[in-house]
Parts: structure tokens; C-alpha cells; sequence
């Protein structure tokens, strides 16, 4: 009995990327390799918001952003589009009456999209909550 080869559809780009992967050899990761990928993979685990992607705010330098004068609205805008730039977004399930408030809102001269807004909207709580996030987390 002959062996059939089965093919897989993928979307777009990743079947070259697979196609490109499979041809490839792999060589095994050297130790600067691996230290290289563990590395990589610890600052993925400190990034929690915009901060971590774009070096724009912490918890301390959003205070001070309000203290020099910010309003939340305007560090909430430039937020929301830092997480649209980096496009790093996942899915979201919300309440049909909030959905369509912030569908009102991307549609809106925001320009942003509604996962951007709704990552902006929880780093905003996070930064302005850090210390009680902290305490409950750790309770």
C-alpha cells in the first residue's frame, strides 16, 4: 500500500514560512543561543502594558504625565495607540451595551480599534491601581 502524503491549507504567508522551516536544517541551539531565547522569553513575561512595548509609561512616569498637566483622556488616547501600532492584540468577550459604546468609539476620529481601546482602558486601571492589583494579587 503506498504511503499518501496529506497537505495542510494554510493562510497567506505562514505556509511559506512553513514550506521555508521545513527545508531548513536545524542546527542545535548553542548555549548563547539559549540564553538568548531564555532572555527573550523573561522580558515577555514583565511586559504587562504599554511600558514594556514602547518604553512610554510606568506607573511612576504616568503619575507624573498627570501631575505635569495630562489628562487621563489624552494618556488614554496615546495608549490606545501604542497597543494599535504594535497590533499584539488577543481576543476579547464583552457585554453586548459596552461593544456598542466602544464601537461608537473606534468609529469615532480615535481611529484606533476596540482591542486597542480595551488594552489602553485596562493598563490605564492597572497603572492608576497598581498598589491594590499588588495586595490583592499577593493576599
Amino acid at each position: 500500500m503506498a504511503k499518501k502524503n496529506t497537505s495542510v491549507a494554510l493562510p497567506g504567508g505562514l505556509a511559506g514560512l512553513v514550506h521555508a522551516a521545513q527545508q531548513q536544517p536545524q542546527a542545535a541551539p548553542t548555549t548563547s543561543e539559549r540564553s538568548a531565547v531564555e532572555s527573550a522569553s523573561s522580558l515577555q513575561k514583565q511586559a504587562q502594558s504599554p511600558a514594556s512595548h514602547s518604553g512610554q509609561y510606568t506607573a511612576e512616569s504616568y503619575r507624573e504625565a498627570l501631575a505635569g498637566g495630562k489628562s487621563r483622556w489624552e494618556l488614554f488616547c496615546e495608549m490606545g495607540r501604542e497597543y494599535h501600532r504594535a497590533s499584539n492584540l488577543g481576543a476579547v468577550y464583552i457585554d453586548r451595551d459596552l461593544k456598542r459604546q466602544l464601537g461608537q468609539l473606534r468609529a469615532s476620529s480615535l481611529g484606533i480599534s476596540t482591542s486597542a481601546i480595551l488594552s489602553s482602558i485596562v493598563a490605564q486601571f492597572l497603572l492608576e491601581h497598581g498598589d491594590e492589583v499588588e495586595r490583592t494579587i499577593h493576599e
